[in-house]
């Protein structure tokens, strides 16, 4: 495409046309013209800007980032490019810029409650609840109104354990009955025991019956009112309303391939690997790993055990799947995975080593652990075993017909497409068991089994069996781990914030008659 030369007379509409072009989705032309104003006033603040816009709704990050930069140096004066450059900051996971351009933005814009709540967004990310909260609560003060401001302080209230100040929030916008009244009923759902006389439950059962709801709405009303159903002791149409949420999802897990990809991983990391490969000395012994199937008790392991003051828990760090995903495990051909495994040297493990401790250390550079319970990390086993040779793995087990119907009642991501349906669901499972005898045969960590059943039914022995396994003097805090302050974004953040109960263990016998598919494809693991 030929270049658009302007003369500077002509640069005013050539603005105005660029701005029309992308708001007509004329993106590519609109960038043409952009570039021409630049070739003539490169620091146009205002062509600059909307090249980072363009750039950032492609997904061009650090382009967009560039750009940004330049409209700001080139009007400091101007909030939006700082408010932009946060956004993409924030795609970046770079949550330590977003707020420093946001401190910038709201010294300019003090009472915008749009870049307060944004801030607000960038605190939770860096998991600040209190800083989170005070900006959500500001952000509500300027426009009290704002439903959306309202929902998103409740959510956090619920990360931050104030389950009944966001409850409070949740029935006052559901009474609404708007467009957020949606949203309000399904967040009040996680955090509400309902019973027969509560006209909530009786209002999301009906809208979720309702099957002109859209998809995405339709879907979360489904799982809220399954969860109600649940609750009423309503167990038949509870597992019908489960069933239709995930009959809605489209994309279907494909088995098959998964069951390459695990034996890829035990092919890379055999017994001959571990006999003849040198582990990287890292000289450090702060890494934690909590692995498991989702839903088997990871978030309360973490819970309990980051209760103690020399350890911190980091949630759920997607760095090794990331690695994982870097050295080619997703590659259509085999060798190039293995081949990348096999020629991993020092140098490339002490980078992997210093970019995962540089997390570890902006969680916490105090505490003698960090924990990342990060459930699927049972299949980064054998990386992290050579990355960090003094690490701790927790193994948490559950009920598989338990930890598998918890998984099949949750609306988990897009990530997670195998829990759509049962026998996927039960497949996936088995594969899990297959890894983990796999690593117990060959990998040079110890692995502590933490049993979701032991731990609900005498807390405090397998509470002291976690501590002594972490080297760890006793902390009678790890018994009041529901009173942790610490955020948690997981499924589980309203059960976490509980006393321990007995009430998940043998749950799948309410639901027993609708579970053949699961109960088939576990084969020998289903303990009926």
């Amino acid at each position: 495409m030929a270049k658009i030369k302007l003369l500077p007379n002509q640069i005013p509409n050539a603005l105005r046309q660029a701005f029309n072009l992308q708001k007509q989705g004329r993106s590519k032309d609109a960038q043409q013209l952009l570039l021409g104003i630049l070739a003539v006033q490169p620091k146009n603040a205002d062509a600059l800007q909307l090249l980072g816009v363009i750039a950032a709704d492609a997904n061009d990050l650090s382009t967009a980032q560039t750009y940004l930069l330049k409209a700001h140096k080139a009007r400091p004066e101007s909030v939006e490019p700082l408010v932009n450059l946060a956004g993409v900051s924030f795609k970046l996971k770079a949550y330590s810029k977003a707020a420093t351009a946001l401190e910038k933005a709201r010294e300019l814009r003090p009472d915008a409650a749009s870049i307060i709540a944004l801030s607000g967004a960038v605190q939770h990310a860096l998991g600040d609840l209190d800083g989170s909260l005070q900006f959500a609560r500001q952000a509500c003060e300027l426009e009290p109104n704002n439903s959306v401001l309202a929902l998103t302080l409740a959510n956090y209230l619920v990360d931050a354990g104030q389950i009944d100040d966001a409850s409070a929030i949740y029935r006052r916008i559901s009474a609404k009955k708007d467009i957020s009244e949606v949203t309000a009923l399904v967040g009040l759902s996680k955090i509400t025991k309902f019973n027969d006389n509560d006209p909530v439950a009786h209002r999301l059962i009906a809208l979720a019956k309702d099957r002109t709801a859209s998809s995405y709405h339709g879907a979360k009303l489904l799982y809220a009112a399954g969860k109600v159903s649940a609750d009423r002791k309503a167990y038949d149409q509870a597992f019908a309303f489960y069933k239709s949420a995930k009959d809605r999802f489209e994309k279907r897990f494909q088995s098959d391939r998964h069951h390459e990809y695990c034996n890829r991983i035990k092919t890379a990391f055999d017994a001959d690997f571990f006999k003849t490969r040198r582990s990287f000395e890292s000289g450090n012994a702060r890494h934690v790993f909590i692995v498991g199937m989702p839903r088997s008790g990871t978030t309360l392991t973490e819970q309990i055990c980051a209760s103690h003051q020399e350890v911190a828990g980091a949630g759920e760090l997607h760095y090794h799947r990331n690695l994982f995903a870097k050295l080619g495990i997703y590659e259509p051909n085999d060798k190039t995975f293995l081949r990348n495994i096999a020629n991993l040297n020092d140098r490339d493990l002490q980078k992997y080593s210093r970019e995962y401790l540089d997390i570890l250390d902006r969680v916490s550079s105090s505490a003698k652990y960090v924990i990342d319970k990060m459930p699927l990390n049972f299949e980064s086993l054998g990386l992290i075993a050579i990355l960090y040779p003094e690490a701790k793995v927790i193994h948490c087990t559950r009920d598989p017909l338990d930890t598998c119907l918890s998984c099949y009642m949750n609306d988990f991501s897009d990530a997670h497409s195998y829990n759509n349906e049962l026998t996927s669901l039960g497949l996936f499972y088995r594969e899990y068991r297959d890894l983990m005898a796999h690593w117990s045969e060959v990998l040079p960590l110890e692995i502590y089994e933490s049993s979701y059943e032991a731990l609900t039914s005498d807390p405090e022995s397998a509470t002291r069996g976690l501590i002594d396994f972490l080297d760890l003097d006793w902390d009678p805090a790890c018994l009041e781990f529901n009173s942790n302050a610490q955020l948690v974004t997981t499924p589980s953040k309203w059960q976490v914030r509980q006393p321990i109960y007995r009430s998940s263990v043998k749950k799948w016998k309410k639901y027993e008659k609708h579970l053949g598919p699961l109960i088939e494809a576990l084969g020998d693991y289903a303990e009926v």
